[in-house]
């Protein structure tokens, strides 16, 4: 009867058991690291935090706390970083841009300095456009991107980007590049179809 006894009572502790074993711990949980993560950050810890957050996105992506955990680190302040090592000199000055050298006296040398000025400044103008709109949906998306929706964007913001050329220059890139090339061709520029091949070289 002892035997049994004790057969029935290890039986009895194994059933009991099982469910705790069986149950993941609450810290493996999408819930239990978003909880984690936010008593990381509450208490300050915002790198381990932000840690935490992408795990969750990164091993429980279809869990409603992945989205959440997103959101939280779209809204945390960017980590810092530490420098690597102290510099041992002061840092550079910041150099200004060049002032533009005056126009050309010959009207087709001004024309053809113009063109180009204008066409660089058009390019500026389509690159940051094209930066901003990325800045806006990396923000907005975070760490889930489609990449095949995000192809479809860089498309999108390549025509938005065109049309802001088109809209504050008259022309589009591909039209500026003509002309210029039209001009080089008549001022019978040397060399490099740019601003500087307007300008009369005087040899030393």
């Amino acid at each position: 009867m002892n035997l049994a006894k004790q057969i029935s009572i290890v039986a009895v502790l194994l059933f009991l058991a099982a469910p705790l074993h069986a149950a993941p711990a609450a810290s493996e949980t999408p819930q239990g690291l978003y909880l984690q993560a936010g008593k990381e950050e509450r208490s300050g810890s915002i790198a381990k935090a932000r840690e935490i957050y992408e795990s969750i996105i990164d091993r429980f992506p279809e869990s409603e706390f992945a989205v959440k955990a997103n959101d939280r680190l779209l809204t945390m302040a960017p980590a810092k970083q530490k420098p690597e090592s102290t510099p041992t000199s002061p840092p550079l000055p910041i150099l200004a841009a060049p002032p533009e050298k005056p126009l050309p006296a010959d009207p087709l040398l001004r024309r053809g300095v113009e063109m180009a000025r204008m066409k660089s400044k058009a390019e500026t103008t389509k690159r940051h456009e094209l930066e901003r709109s990325r800045e806006l949906f990396y923000a907005r998306e975070g760490h889930r991107i489609n990449r095949g929706v995000l192809a479809e964007k860089e498309a999108q913001w390549q025509k938005d980007a065109s049309k802001k050329v088109v809209d504050e220059f008259g022309m589009t890139l591909e039209e500026m590049e003509t002309k210029l090339g039209q001009l080089c061709k008549e001022a019978q520029v040397k060399g490099e179809c740019n601003e500087e091949g307007f300008y009369p070289h005087t040899t030393p």
